[in-house]
């Protein structure tokens, strides 16, 4: 299947298991009451003629989306960060990117860690 295709798929199999696998975690109970009505209703699927879902495919794509993706971070902009370590100076400064950040005075002369956004480079 060509590249294009695959995405239309993607998608639409996200767009179907989204809020189960998203940062809340559901209790069983909701969960198999979602499976439900999601299989209650008509889909238009790509590249089929069949209108409904099984439980036994939705579980199916839940679980190979979990296999590869992981659980979800309880905190989901954490997922987004890296982390940089610093020494922070006598003076309470770290210098991260060419600028400096003040320390709070309990970790003069200690290491830190500091907490960057990868999509903007930004400094939380």
């Amino acid at each position: 299947m060509e590249e294009g295709l695959k995405k239309q798929v993607a998608v639409f199999r996200y767009s179907v298991i989204h809020d189960l696998v998203g940062a809340i975690r559901l209790q069983p109970g909701d969960q198999e009451r979602l499976i439900r009505e999601k299989c209650a209703r008509k889909w238009q699927i790509p590249f089929s003629t069949r209108t409904r879902l099984s439980r036994t495919i939705t579980r199916r794509w839940v679980k190979r989306y979990r296999n590869a993706c992981g659980p979800p971070p309880g905190n989901l902009s954490d997922y987004f960060r890296r982390v940089a370590k610093r020494k922070v100076a006598k003076d309470r400064t770290i210098s991260l990117n060419g600028k400096l950040f003040e320390a709070p005075v309990p970790l003069k002369g200690k290491p830190a860690k500091v907490y960057l956004c990868r999509l903007l480079g930004s400094v939380f």
